[in-house]
């Protein structure tokens, strides 16, 4: 089992419109709508994943950083892409320059936020840990 825990999911070798993980056919269902479960630190993720878990979900997807969305965006209540304003983390160290669209300041692209990071490992292993 330990050797299967790196392998990637790919396509059945015999059903290509089916996926293969941990030698088994997958069919990979999941939740999409909360993207910002790692850029939006007052997103509880580890209830999130819980959730899909015990909902039988296999599968979820993010945005890494690169994108935020602010209030009212598309007309969405409770918008995990829409962090508190200053509080949208990104893989970038925020700069000494104020201005960000959505609130503090503006990014540093030479210089890595390791509480982006952190956050980003910490939702890595807990997906990890339930098999999503």
């Amino acid at each position: 089992m330990d050797q299967l825990m790196g392998q990637p999911i790919s396509l059945h070798p015999e059903n290509p419109h089916y996926f293969q993980y941990h030698e088994k056919p997958t069919i990979l269902i999941g939740s999409g709508e909360h993207y910002g479960a790692v850029t939006n630190p007052d997103f509880n993720f580890e209830l999130y994943l819980e959730t899909t878990r015990k909902e039988g979900f296999n599968h979820t997807r993010l945005f890494l950083g690169d994108y935020g969305e602010g209030p009212n965006s598309f007309c969405i209540v409770h918008n995990s892409l829409e962090a508190a304003p200053g509080k949208y983390l990104a893989p970038w160290a925020r700069s000494k320059e104020s201005g960000f669209a959505l609130g503090g300041n503006k990014f540093d692209l030479n210089q890595w936020d390791p509480n982006y990071f952190e956050r980003l490992h910490k939702f890595m292993q807990k997906q990890k840990n339930r098999e999503l």
